[in-house]
């Protein structure tokens, strides 16, 4: 069970050049998503999309896929779409019957039967209903390597105390769905990218670079790909998740856990690895409705926080073994570990996870005392996008910042 550490968000938000509606992207300081966001995956009237088939001419050719399936508007069941559905999701003509989760839906996106296939290889799951409502304490947890993407032809509705749950594990255990390659910190003390850089450690580790664009999960922290295997317990990204109601409305009562793993403390498992563990990044939801998308202000809550950088460890004198540093959790930095001695003294302090709601970018992990061995970086805050063209900003939230 993922131990979820929730926070209320509130909005900092920039508008976007509008497709007949207001784009709002909330969480986010990295301006250059702002301006990429719409002319690349947004969506707009001449996105050509990036679905899996384009590169083989689409269905038509005879790809093997479903012939009816494509990224632009048409028909399915009884609703023609007016708008392009973002990052290239394709969709067929029928739609399965509506799904009321009441209980708890668990999905692992490379292998989950109820994917709907729509091309030779589709790059994420697609669940595809006609209606889809997530009951009162009903939860849909997910693991799995492709985005998943949550596509309704009618209403989309989450209830209060309802869960959807693509976070990523604290200390490199499991990661949110989608690809986090992009973003990733590549040494162990970096916190993971998103929409900004991921926070650096004074040790010189940085953190990942930041994502502009896509259907793209946050970035893991703390050296996924380092060379040293023992070296790799930073915090995991959070995932992506894209939901879609292609003629109606989505209400959010219920939470969507986009957060960031925290990083682990220096030395936890490898005496090479003193220093702290990079946190992950949040990840990224992307929302499109054909009406309007609305959230209950007192029981809605998106977090897209990054997990905290671990503290590093210490050593009483050159030689000894390492004392590991603490690990961190959602959002907080882990504490340095602490040594008598002629070189001991505290180990470096770690980064705190970027935070949409307190307008907060990840913290640099920082050094300690004696042999200075530093914290791990915080990771970045994650993406939110929402396109609606009945939605407004007082729609949104009730507090923070939204142009009209």
């Amino acid at each position: 069970m993922r131990r979820l550490r929730l926070s209320r968000w509130t909005a900092t938000a920039a508008l976007l050049p509008a497709l007949g509606g207001c784009w709002v992207v909330l969480g986010e300081s990295f301006t250059g998503y702002t301006n990429a966001g719409p002319s690349s995956d947004a969506g707009n009237a001449g996105d050509t999309g990036k679905g899996p088939d384009t590169a083989s001419g689409g269905d038509a050719a005879g790809d093997g896929g479903a012939s009816d399936a494509a990224s632009t508007p048409h028909m399915i069941d009884d609703c023609l779409p007016t708008f392009v559905v973002a990052n290239g999701i394709e969709y067929p003509a029928h739609a399965p019957p509506a799904l009321d989760i009441t209980g708890t839906l668990q999905v692992d996106t490379d292998t989950y039967a109820g994917c709907v296939p729509v091309g030779k290889s589709t790059p994420y799951c697609l669940l595809l209903y006609y209606s889809l409502h997530i009951g009162t304490d009903a939860k849909l947890q997910t693991v799995g390597s492709r985005p998943l993407v949550i596509m309704t032809v009618q209403n989309l509705t989450m209830e209060n105390n309802s869960l959807l749950d693509v976070a990523g594990g604290d200390t490199g255990s499991f990661p949110g769905v989608g690809d986090h390659a992009k973003g990733a910190a590549t040494g162990a003390g970096g916190g993971g990218g998103n929409a900004e850089p991921g926070g650096a450690s004074t040790c010189g580790a940085t953190g990942g670079s930041p994502i502009t664009t896509g259907l793209i999960a946050g970035g893991n922290g703390g050296g996924a790909l380092d060379a040293r295997q023992g070296c790799r317990l930073g915090g995991s990204g959070g995932g992506a998740v894209q939901l879609v109601s292609l003629c109606g409305t989505i209400t959010i009562r219920g939470t969507i856990e986009a957060s960031g793993g925290g990083g682990g403390g220096g030395a936890a498992s490898d005496q090479t690895c003193p220093d702290g563990y990079g946190g992950g990044a949040g990840g990224t939801v992307w929302m499109q409705a054909d009406k309007k998308i609305l959230f209950d202000t007192a029981t809605s809550n998106i977090n897209l926080t990054g997990g905290g950088g671990g503290g590093g460890a210490c050593r009483p004198t050159a030689g000894d073994p390492w004392t590991s540093g603490g690990a961190a959790s959602r959002a907080d930095a882990g504490v340095g570990a602490t040594c008598a001695g002629a070189t001991g003294g505290l180990g470096g302090q770690g980064g705190v996870g970027g935070q949409a709601g307190a307008a907060r970018p990840p913290g640099v992990g920082g050094q300690g005392t004696g042999e200075s061995h530093c914290g791990g970086g915080g990771g970045a805050r994650g993406r939110l996008v929402l396109q609606a063209p009945e939605t407004t900003c007082a729609d949104v939230t009730t507090t923070g910042v939204c142009s009209p």
